[in-house]
């Protein structure tokens, strides 16, 4: 008899949990190709953020939060209390890649725990006044372990976690449309900044579990920002 399964188990299931190696800028990570490789581990996408420009905080207003749908049944949950979930803003420049914002449902600014489910984070000035970053990055540290991802300083490139589950803006609903980075807020240097209501919709788990099918296809389309070297920012 087949083990039944509850949300976060079919969810799992039904995502990408894969090494993705990224080609992104990191000014804020210096190296010297004669040194011997430097793993840096990544906690955050704060952590490839730029810190010295100047900074916009953005989180969502009451009664918005980030959704999980449930690949069977298709119902939208409130994301698990006491789930790390990730998520990086970006901004794409030919084969580079750089992160321009971040939101975390782990912590507040004033490290008041948010309640379940609000993303709260910052947007940076590099994303443009008046513009919205071009994509949205989001990954679940499923395995609690605090470090998404890891920054090699020899090969130059950044390998997400493979025991964790990451999502593009493709794999999400912004405001109810998939995909819609237009829903996102734009950069402004005055006036409050909210995030929309946001739902990961996972991938069937059959197409999950194989690595292949939609989610294999639409990956193969960014390929341009993978497994490249990091351009570091002057």
């Amino acid at each position: 008899m087949k083990k039944s399964m509850n949300l976060v188990d079919r969810v799992k299931n039904g995502t990408r949990t894969f090494g993705a190696v990224v080609a992104i800028g990191l000014a804020i990570l210096a190296y010297s190709p004669k040194a011997e490789a430097t793993l840096i581990p990544i906690n955050s996408f704060a952590d490839l953020a730029n810190s010295s420009v100047p900074i916009k905080s953005v989180g969502m207003p009451t009664g918005t939060n980030l959704m999980v749908r449930d690949p069977l049944t298709s119902v939208d949950s409130i994301v698990e209390a006491g789930s790390y979930w990730h998520m990086g803003f970006v901004n794409y420049a030919g084969n580079d890649a750089e992160v321009v914002g971040y939101a975390e449902n782990i912590h507040s600014d004033s490290g008041i725990p948010n309640r379940v489910g609000q993303m709260v984070g910052r947007y940076l000035e590099t994303i443009g006044d008046g513009n919205r970053p071009h994509d949205v990055w989001t990954v679940e540290d499923v395995d609690k372990d605090g470090i998404i991802a890891t920054y090699d300083t020899v090969l130059n490139r950044l390998t997400f976690d493979p025991d964790d589950a990451f999502y593009f803006s493709k794999d999400i609903e912004f405001n109810g449309i998939q995909g819609d980075v237009s829903q996102l807020p734009i950069f402004v240097t005055s006036g409050s900044v909210y995030l929309p209501q946001m739902t990961i919709v996972p991938e069937p788990a059959t197409l999950g579990l194989l690595g292949l099918g939609a989610g294999a296809l639409a990956f193969g389309r960014k390929r341009k920002y993978v497994e490249s070297k990091v351009v570091d920012k002057k």
